[in-house]
């Protein structure tokens, strides 16, 4: 491989991570931190260009309540966000996925987002566990397959 080649090869790597997006999910604050459905989540366009037709659907998956496991996925409907600019963010609120007074021991959210960057369909998910502390205080982790 010549010069020219590698240095066609290096100056193309950095210009695509300049260009492709980067939008994240955080995880935000949580309402009541003994309600875990009473949190909040970011979504966030980490990339140097606007986006558009952002869609983002929750979903609830694998939740367990008094030892009994509900393994079948319970999807929202997509929420329409018109466009999100450089370093702009939303929040999201879950606490419609799950409306019970009985507490939930375990829980999974399937976030997924779709958007188009110029004229590219780009789709991204993102997975996050319930999670509960010493004090019985809930909170959300990110959650990746082994």
């Amino acid at each position: 491989m010549g010069k020219v080649s590698l240095f066609i090869l290096f100056s193309i790597i950095p210009l695509l991570t300049l260009f492709w997006p980067r939008v994240s999910v955080y995880i935000g604050p949580a309402l009541d931190s003994h309600a875990p459905f009473e949190s909040t989540f970011i979504i966030k366009n980490e990339g140097n260009f606007p986006i558009y037709n952002l869609q983002y659907d929750l979903k609830l998956n694998d939740v367990k309540i008094r030892g009994v496991r509900f393994n079948n996925s319970t999807a929202g409907t997509p929420v329409a966000i018109m466009h999100l600019f450089q370093n702009e963010s939303t929040t999201i609120l879950i606490n419609n996925l799950l409306k019970t007074n009985v507490p939930v021991d375990y829980a999974e959210i399937h976030i997924d987002i779709t958007f188009k960057y110029f004229l590219i369909d780009i789709k991204n998910h993102f997975r996050f566990k319930m999670a509960k502390n010493i004090s019985n205080e809930f909170f959300w982790l990110p959650y990746f397959n082994p």
